[in-house]
């Protein structure tokens, strides 16, 4: 968000109208992003000391990961990633939305960091029995073998 407001600042007499509105759509996205990314740290804050009430209700899973996406799209537009859900738009689950859309965001957010420039993430979602398996991948260099042993 500085980033881009700087760009407005330093060439805000250079812009046309619609190159400066584009940046500050720009920046009022980067904003919302960055309140979301508050607010699930607030949310898991309170997961830690006890105070959170989930509220399980049934939804469409590719909805949330939309929802998602277009919260992190300039974060990836900024290092040329390619995102994609790839949810089954008629896959329903039964969770805490806002929960789901923490630890989603969570996940795309680590996965645009640690993915070089011109990369492509990808979230896919798939039914197994009474339970929904969700995966991201990217292109990133990923962890090495011994790690994830030692994360549980």
């Amino acid at each position: 968000m500085i980033a881009f407001l700087d760009i407005l600042k330093n060439n805000f007499r250079k812009f046309t109208e619609k190159e400066t509105e584009q940046q500050i759509k720009i920046a009022h996205d980067s904003a919302e992003t960055a309140f979301s990314l508050l607010q699930d740290f607030l949310t898991w804050a309170k997961a830690q000391w006890g105070f959170i009430h989930v509220e399980p209700k049934i939804f469409r899973r590719g909805s949330i990961c939309d929802d998602v996406q277009n919260n992190l799209k300039y974060y990836a537009k900024g290092k040329n990633i390619a995102l994609h859900c790839k949810i089954p738009d008629d896959l329903e689950v039964k969770a805490d939305i806002q929960i789901q859309k923490t630890v989603l965001r969570n996940l795309i957010t680590n996965a645009i960091k640690f993915t070089p420039p011109r990369g492509k993430i990808e979230v896919f979602a798939e039914k197994k029995g009474n339970m929904v398996e969700l995966a991201v991948t990217d292109s990133g260099i990923g962890i090495e073998a011994a790690v994830p042993s030692k994360l549980s």
